[in-house]
């Protein structure tokens, strides 16, 4: 479905040990935790009117590495609320 399309379209954007993220994920996660990210880019993206918005994730602030866990935990939380 749309989710599937979305996160193959993202695979192909990204290089090796890149990490890619759209828009909404971007500023779901980053008030919890600070991202440093590449300017953004607009992709056209099958079965969406509208280009989506994408980031290059560059670093992640993290105090601890459990923070880096929790990351981990909000994103695919907010993935399985869509």
């Amino acid at each position: 479905g749309d989710a599937v399309n979305l996160a193959s379209r993202l695979c192909s954007e990204a290089t090796g040990s890149q990490i890619i993220i759209e828009e909404s994920l971007y500023h779901s996660v980053n008030p919890s935790h600070t991202m440093k990210v590449a300017a953004h880019k607009r992709i056209r993206v099958r079965g969406k009117e509208e280009p989506v918005t994408i980031y290059s994730v560059q670093d992640i602030a993290q105090d601890y590495r459990v923070a880096n866990r929790d990351l981990i935990d909000d994103i695919l939380s907010t993935q399985h609320r869509k």
